[in-house]
């Protein structure tokens, strides 16, 4: 398992070989990314614009700095509340299924919408007729991923695919190598934070705790998990989970997350999410300590 980075993480640039610049500056070597463009690249068009001759001129822009794509952020919401809105974000997807190729992957992910047009939270997401929209959208997905020898993942999260029981049943109703999982595994604490035995929650959850929240999920769907993030989670005094700061700063303990990925046989590329530029050296030194 290798580790790179998320390139929105290094803020916006004025184009592809700005972002692979300051990129190279930072880790001094080959890495890979997860790149949604518009997050990242000023110039960069919208995925209904993308062509080939963007994707080939932002590929070659990073790769002059040593910088690959893993995977091509499209963020869209397959459960938009307008029916013809919603029929435009998954055009969107399948153009950047289109294209994808041409920068150098085959992944495309998304988080996966929410009942609100704007994607924020609302409960209202976890009804189930939305997850019969988000059923009805990914079928749409799959069939232009195979029309493209792309393939569409699914970041699970707040968003509609929430817990581990839900993505199980998404990714059992497609078998297809066509629809794979990026699996973040502190998006999936829950809010209350990983229970002991005996139901009781910890500032730092237990090894024992940790480890069968883990299980749970590689036991589930290890064998369709094809980009890993990788972040660090609190709990904060008022007993709920505050995610998204960088990796060995929280209490996940990612040399268990290490060893059950091995055991899994999970070796899927995993990304540093959350962590900004002057973080990755010691988030770096920190997971390769892990893996010792």
């Amino acid at each position: 398992m290798t580790i790179g980075l998320r390139a929105h993480d290094f803020g916006m640039h004025e184009n592809a070989d700005r972002l692979g610049l300051h990129i190279e500056q930072t880790v001094h070597g080959p890495t890979f990314v997860h790149l949604a463009p518009a997050r990242c690249i000023q110039d960069s068009p919208s995925p209904p614009d993308y062509d080939r001759n963007w994707a080939e001129h932002t590929k070659t822009a990073l790769l002059k700095h040593q910088v690959s794509v893993a995977i091509l952020g499209c963020h869209i919401n397959p459960i938009h509340p307008d029916r013809q809105e919603r029929g435009k974000e998954l055009r969107k997807f399948s153009k950047a299924l289109e294209v994808v190729r041409f920068l150098g992957t085959d992944m495309v992910c998304s988080e996966t919408g929410s009942a609100r047009a704007d994607c924020s939270y609302t409960p209202e997401t976890y009804e189930p007729r939305h997850f019969d929209e988000l059923v009805e959208s990914t079928g749409i997905l799959v069939e232009a991923a195979a029309g493209y020898d792309a393939m569409v993942v699914y970041e699970g999260g707040q968003h509609t695919l929430n817990t581990f029981p839900r993505i199980e049943r998404l990714l059992n109703l497609f078998p297809s190598d066509r629809l794979g999982l990026l699996f973040d595994p502190v998006n999936l604490v829950p809010p209350a934070g990983i229970p002991e035995r005996d139901g009781s929650v910890r500032f730092k959850p237990t090894r024992d705790a940790q480890e069968r929240y883990i299980r749970d999920a590689l036991d589930r769907f290890a064998d369709r998990i094809r980009l890993i993030h990788v972040k660090d989670y609190v709990m904060q005094e008022n007993g709920l989970k505050s995610g998204g700061i960088p990796a060995g700063k929280g209490v996940l303990d990612w040399k268990l997350v290490f060893r059950l990925l091995g055991e899994y046989g999970v070796k899927a590329p995993m990304t540093l999410e959350n962590c900004p530029p002057e973080d990755v050296a010691f988030s770096l030194a920190y997971l390769d300590s892990c893996r010792q």
